[in-house]
């Protein structure tokens, strides 16, 4: 029988060590599975990449957005488009409700793209967001080049709208929520939107993008078991 060293006992411990460590991650990953103990707002998938025009005629782009929370609606400034009014004036609502608690709401932007660019030029866009009541520092309003509109309000988060020869597009309303990293979280249906599950989802991303350390391992974990609200 060999004799048992230093470096014997050394090995054994550092297995013992290795165990007990596999315990206690295999322990944590089935209380995460089962116990569900922190609710996460889904990754959806990528936000498009984008470069449109504000209502000043400023390029803007998807990274001029980044590390902002950012909520985008669809939109056309055509007096019959009642579902855009409609959109407006809960957007409204929601702007107004984020100013009473700025610091809650300090990273979180509105983004309105429009889907008739032809019409919707850059002047007109302006006129449509002070009638909205808009605050420039929160809510920006965007319109381009048809293509580019296309690529990404079509392609890029998905909204059907068709374009009629004579009047605004036909459309599908839909807000839709991405976080600082351009990852989409949430789609809400419009024209009216749900307010409450879109705050609450709102504040479980913002507290996601504050975590770090052993508290991001711990909203990963979340994810990685599908810890969503109604899952």
């Amino acid at each position: 029988m060999p004799p048992i060293t230093g470096f014997t006992i050394l090995g054994r411990r550092s297995l013992a060590v290795l165990a007990c460590t596999g315990l206690a991650l295999v322990a944590g990953l089935a209380y995460f599975a089962f116990a569900r103990p922190l609710a996460v707002t889904p990754r959806l998938g990528p936000a498009p990449a984008f470069r449109l025009v504000d209502a000043r005629e400023r390029p803007i782009t998807h990274q001029a957005l980044a590390g902002y929370t950012v909520i985008y609606s669809f939109f056309t400034t055509a007096a019959s488009d009642r579902a855009g009014q409609v959109m407006a004036g809960q957007l409204r609502a929601l702007q107004d409700h984020m100013a009473q608690d700025p610091a809650r709401f300090e990273r979180v932007r509105l983004a309105a793209i429009t889907l008739d660019p032809e019409r919707d030029t850059p002047g007109r866009i302006a006129e449509f967001a002070r009638e909205a009541g808009a605050d420039p520092s929160r809510w920006v309003f965007l319109t381009g080049p048809p293509l580019a509109v296309k690529l990404t309000a079509g392609s890029g988060f998905g909204v059907y709208y068709d374009v009629v020869p004579g009047g605004p597009p036909v459309y599908e309303s839909r807000y839709v929520l991405v976080d600082g990293q351009g990852v989409i979280r949430g789609i809400y249906p419009g024209p009216n939107l749900d307010v409450p599950r879109l705050l609450r989802d709102l504040d479980r991303v913002e507290r996601e993008s504050r975590a770090t350390g052993a508290a991001r391992v711990v909203y990963e974990a979340a994810h990685l078991f599908l810890c969503y609200p109604g899952l």
